[in-house]
């Protein structure tokens, strides 16, 4: 093995070099966090998550599919922080993730290019892969690191290595599965499973088509056949309850759009705008380059008017011309219509990153109003820019074995000064126009608050006291997010991402979107703030919506928050005021500036019983008693007079143990989001109990008879995550055995 890598060494060296860049970014030994940076400030309380399909620390409850699909990732991140901090183990992971970028194109070109050149070009094909425009203002600067991205490369050149006898081993299977493996956590986002499969697939398609024989075509396509559908197997963990649950996942990415008055179509005319041909060609057609944020447009970037220059716009070029160079500079061999595929890609790529500019404007517009899934596909630069960048290193990576080969063939000293003076051109260019890259400024930004981030140490101490609290209670916070997202101004960082609060604290916050079921927590801070009055029934509301505490984040970036349309917010002092009056409301407790405020009105109402039944909707001019219930059912229910006792004798996130006893028919109550998938089970009466809506979005089941029951509230989602799992560990234990059994083995690989 290691007599394998020895000429690669030095080549390996300068990727490694180059993927310590992200060292410089640090500053005070700060993390760096922003937006939807998926990096955990808890990795031990969100390593636990990751074994269940329903996430209850996001009040009401959600289903948590992308948890799944991030578990190796997230088991990464956890063990680095067993030996480093929180702080080395960010270094650590930039540092692996960029340089995995480069051995994977590197891995690429060496396997597809097949001469003495190689290793030159296949690093030049490396760099161009980590360091170009692409990667500069989407992947780093926003912090979208997509695995897929790394690995891709790398997954083709196994790929080749499998269809060529030549390369065949049993290393390149499970290779190919474990870069899969890494690859997962980008399919949080669907579309990135389709930009997987098409470029594999069109590799597969094309270099079968190249073979020009109709029995190794065959072979070829049924051998990708195959390893998709073991690939299926192999990632049942996640793929099966996905499945089961897509429809739930499309409506719920297409309500959070029409929360904020925006539809699909929109967006992608927004991230279109200036995807134009021109800017697609050279890697810069993203939209946050050329916009800012808010009335004055502040530029996202700090180095926005530098990319915007004409004089970039000019060097930026250099990108495409040595990529197209390529074929200026091609000469003969085994794999150079390889090139052909690379160029095709690089040309698709361009066409689709152009979403509704010319030519075929309203083509993508018109596809999206008739299929509405496709909406997942309306930032196309970041979806299929993986591809045009991968393009263009592969290109770039021939054209260099070109201009080595034909350096080394011609003796003649003008002649070889002449090529010489291509790269000796090429090279300062390239590093001048990623410039950026190497500047500790790189994530200063005046349009949003900082990347960098200190957690204070209030919230430490805020937790100590606050997870010592009994009951399944929820937390409203204030100002209250619409989304998801929280902006804070702390003393030596800032913060723009998802709230600390999900790593901190182990009770139930309403800070994530849920659905149907996070509207009437909205409408109740909208009550409270915007009606500055004291408002008593709010607290019954609140009550009958299982809410115990307000948590009030005076540390808000409030220049950030007021007036934006992802918070329910005003004026901090108005809303201190606000908070004040209120006589349901004690403030019970302070750390730095988290402010806890006790809802006196407050009774437990995760999971209790009910005979009062209401029909209609809860709302802020509907009457509420303690323990009445609103229902929109056209059904009579005949309740009991008396109120059945409940004990609850086991929990977990997705299944819960209940003892009822009542002298007459009741409502068990299950303050969680609405899904059908909540299935309620009465072991006494031995049958499954019926389903229906209550308080607008709760889980209700209705027992018809009194006496003793034991009801079983399982959420059967579970059940699909345990086949799954189950169905992923016998694939990687028969991988394993057909692999390393000898006789298996040349069976199939000999098939």
């Amino acid at each position: 093995m290691f007599a394998k890598l020895r000429p690669h060494l030095f080549s390996l060296l300068i990727i490694f070099l180059s993927s310590l860049t992200p060292l410089v970014w640090f500053k005070k030994n700060l993390l760096l966090y922003t937006i939807d940076f998926n990096f955990p400030l808890k990795p031990l309380n969100d390593i636990a998550s990751m074994v269940s399909v329903w996430d209850v620390m996001k009040a009401p409850g959600a289903q948590s599919l992308g948890n799944l699909a991030n578990f190796p990732f997230k088991f990464f991140i956890f063990s680095l922080t067993r030996v480093f901090s929180l702080v080395v183990t960010e270094k650590i992971y930039f540092v692996l993730y960029f340089a995995l970028f480069g051995i994977s194109a590197y891995f690429l070109i060496i396997t597809i290019l097949d001469n003495k050149y190689r290793r030159v070009a296949a690093v030049a094909g490396a760099l161009v892969y980590m360091f170009n425009p692409y990667t500069l203002n989407l992947l780093w600067h926003n912090l979208t690191l997509n695995h897929l991205y790394a690995v891709l490369p790398a997954i083709i050149a196994l790929l080749y290595r499998i269809f060529e006898k030549r390369y065949r081993s049993r290393w390149n299977f499970i290779l190919l599965a474990v870069l899969t493996i890494i690859a997962s956590a980008s399919n949080i986002n669907p579309a990135y499973t389709f930009v997987a499969f098409f470029s594999t697939a069109f590799f597969v398609l094309f270099y079968a088509l190249i073979k020009e024989n109709r029995k190794r075509f065959i072979k070829i396509i049924s051998t990708y056949v195959m390893l998709l559908i073991f690939m299926i197997f192999l990632h049942s963990w996640w793929i099966v309850p996905y499945a089961k649950s897509l429809s739930n996942q499309y409506t719920h990415a297409k309500d959070v759009i029409s929360k904020l008055n925006l539809d699909n179509n929109l967006i992608l005319k927004q991230n279109s705008q200036h995807s134009i041909f021109a800017n697609n060609f050279r890697m810069a057609g993203y939209w946050q380059l050329y916009e800012g944020h808010g009335l004055e447009k502040t530029p996202y970037y700090s180095y926005a008017q530098f990319y915007k220059s004409k004089k970039f716009i000019i060097l930026s070029l250099i990108f495409p011309f040595l990529a197209f160079g390529a074929f200026f500079f091609r000469r003969k061999s085994k794999n150079g219509s390889l090139l052909l595929f690379f160029a095709s890609l690089g040309l698709i790529s361009i066409f689709l990153l152009k979403g509704v500019n010319p030519p075929l404007r309203s083509f993508f517009g018109i596809a999206m109003n008739k299929f509405s899934f496709l909406g997942m596909f309306r930032n196309f630069y970041d979806k299929f820019g993986i591809l045009l960048v991968l393009s263009y290193s592969m290109m770039s990576a021939f054209a260099i074995q070109s201009l080595v080969r034909v350096y080394d063939e011609n003796r003649g000293i003008i002649n070889r000064g002449l090529i010489l003076s291509i790269p000796m051109f090429l090279v300062p260019i390239i590093i001048f126009s990623n410039s950026p890259f190497w500047s500790n400024d790189f994530f200063e930004s005046k349009a949003t608050p900082s990347a960098y981030v200190e957690v204070p140490n209030y919230y430490s101490d805020a937790a100590k006291w606050f997870n010592t609290q009994k009951g399944n209670f929820y937390t409203l916070p204030i100002p209250f997010p619409r989304i998801y997202y929280a902006a804070f101004d702390w003393e030596k960082a800032g913060y723009w991402g998802s709230y600390p609060s999900n790593w901190y604290f182990n009770k139930p916050f309403i800070n994530s979107y849920t659905g149907d079921s996070y509207d009437l927590y909205e409408d109740s801070a909208k009550q409270l703030i915007e009606n500055n009055v004291d408002n008593r029934k709010l607290g019954k509301i609140l009550t009958a919506l299982n809410v115990k505490y307000l948590i009030y984040y005076k540390d808000s970036d409030w220049d950030f928050v007021k007036g934006n349309r992802l918070w329910v917010s005003a004026d901090p002092d108005k809303l201190e005021n606000i908070l004040a009056k209120q006589s349901w409301l004690k403030k019970d407790k302070q750390f730095g500036n988290l402010i806890f405020y006790r809802n006196l009105s407050y009774k437990n109402r995760f999971i209790y019983a009910s005979n009062q039944v209401r029909k209609g909707q809860l709302n802020s001019s509907t009457k509420v008693s303690s323990q009445s219930i609103y229902v929109s059912d056209d059904r009579k229910f005949n309740l009991g007079d008396t109120e059945p006792q409940l004990k609850i004798l086991s929990v977990s996130p997705t299944s819960y143990r209940i003892t009822a006893q009542s002298k007459g028919p009741f409502f068990l109550v299950f303050s969680q989001s609405f899904d059908k998938l909540w299935k309620a089970y009465d072991k006494g009466q031995n049958k499954e109990l019926a389903h229906i809506k209550v308080n607008n979005s709760f889980n209700g089941y209705y027992v018809e008879k009194g006496g003793e029951h034991t009801i079983l509230l399982h959420y059967e989602l579970q059940n699909y995550f345990i086949f799954g799992f189950v169905v992923t560990i016998l694939s990687v234990i028969i991988m394993l055995i057909v692999l390393f059994n000898d006789k298996l083995y040349s069976r199939f690989s000999d098939n």
